[in-house]
């Protein structure tokens, strides 16, 4: 998995928010908006829109708006800790024991 960022525009600076509040870690790659980099053939072959962020996942799908990589995350992130809270033991029931 690995996040292209475009430094301090706004959409991949929302997703950065999002990942450090979640404390959440991805291996990330800057695209140099300045040097117009994004319009680069290698990057247009990631995300054909030519925009910033983009989340390409391990299987090779690519997320390409940063409201839908929160989401991602959100939904990802609440189904490992449901599965870690159905997968507790039981609190004990039967008083200070």
């Amino acid at each position: 998995m690995k996040l292209y960022d475009g430094g301090r525009a706004p959409n991949p600076r929302r997703v950065r928010i999002f990942l450090a509040e979640k404390g959440v870690n991805v291996p990330t790659e800057r695209i140099n908006l300045g040097a117009l980099q994004q319009r680069s053939e290698a990057y247009t072959a990631i995300n054909p829109m030519q925009r910033v962020p983009a989340l390409v996942l391990d299987d090779g799908t690519v997320i390409a708006e940063s409201i839908a990589i929160c989401r991602y995350f959100e939904a990802r992130l609440f189904h490992i800790s449901t599965r870690a809270l159905r997968s507790a033991p039981a609190p004990n029931s039967g008083g200070f024991g």
